[in-house]
């Protein structure tokens, strides 16, 4: 084993192309077809797609628009220059595809798991700062990966430098139906059929990731708030725990940390009712007392 992953002998085979040291750590650049293995056996090593790692996929297709545009590019079926592009172009939009299909995988399994977060509900306090850990990496997954790949397999999407993905398709499609290259206008038809069923996987990743961060964070607030009102209102409460019998009651003053918006105004002691003695006021009143008892059933007037 020593002798087979020996750093010698796998830059000799050219499974590692580099080594550098730095700051006392040895890194090692393998070969980017071994790391393709790798990742074909562990869907988790496929590398993110961030925004800037798609730009970088479009720009040699944008570069091939261009040339194309201006006439750089041989569009004669059948020379090697032809087959030397058009086999470039086939490749990059072969390879996008895989590391896409593989990315979406990844953030498939994620998504799931996310989903079954928020259906879990505690308040203990290693549940929270494990919830508290698990939002933050959810919503670092959906900025730097999830949003822009969404983006990226919009049919409409256009960046500042060129079409995307798409249009770019589109444009090689109708330009190899021109020149009549039926093979290739097919070949690139089929791309992006593969690319369009692509979107519905992306897109709902991206509504389950979203569920889970409005949820969460709605949770995580309401959570805050709770354990900052109880850290007032005990600290309030410790007060009243000394022998000084004048701090026996929680002081208002020291709830005005809480913010409350609705205040309770203090009430009076209300004013005695007093009866009117006269006798005009004490007939009205027998009057409406004998009515009232008439209107009862039969049975009930002894009660009265």
């Amino acid at each position: 084993m020593g002798l087979v992953f020996d750093i010698d002998n796998l830059l000799q085979a050219r499974i590692v192309n580099d080594r550098r040291s730095f700051d006392g750590v040895t890194k090692l650049m393998f070969n980017t077809s071994i790391i393709d293995v790798f990742r074909l056996c562990k869907i988790s090593l496929y590398r993110p797609l961030t925004e800037h790692s798609l730009d970088q996929a479009m720009t040699p297709l944008w570069s091939l628009v261009k040339k194309l545009k201006k006439n750089n590019l041989s569009t004669v079926p059948g020379t090697d220059e032809y087959y030397e592009w058009v086999d470039d172009l086939m490749y990059r939009v072969s390879d996008l595809l895989g590391k896409i299909s593989g990315n979406i995988a990844k953030l498939e399994n994620a998504g799931q798991e996310f989903e079954k977060m928020t259906k879990i509900q505690s308040d203990s306090v290693t549940e929270l700062a494990i919830k508290k850990e698990s939002f933050k990496v959810a919503a670092r997954m959906y900025k730097r990966e999830i949003e822009p790949l969404n983006t990226f397999l919009d049919k409409h999407t256009r960046y500042e430098d060129g079409d995307g993905i798409f249009l770019t398709l589109e444009y090689f499609r109708s330009f190899f139906e021109t020149i009549q290259d039926t093979s290739n206008s097919f070949i690139i038809l089929s791309y992006e059929l593969q690319y369009l069923d692509l979107f519905s996987p992306i897109k709902k990743v991206a509504n389950l990731v979203s569920v889970y961060l409005q949820k969460t964070h709605q949770s995580l607030k309401e959570q805050s708030a709770i354990e900052n009102a109880y850290a007032i209102v005990l600290q309030a409460y410790e007060k009243t725990l000394g022998s000084d019998m004048r701090t026996k009651f929680i002081d208002f003053d020291d709830l005005k940390k809480l913010n409350v918006d609705i205040t309770t105004p203090s009430i009076g002691r209300l004013t005695p009712f007093r009866a009117e003695k006269s006798s005009s006021f004490l007939g009205i009143v027998f009057n409406e007392l004998a009515t009232r008892a008439q209107e009862l059933n039969p049975e009930e007037l002894d009660k009265v």
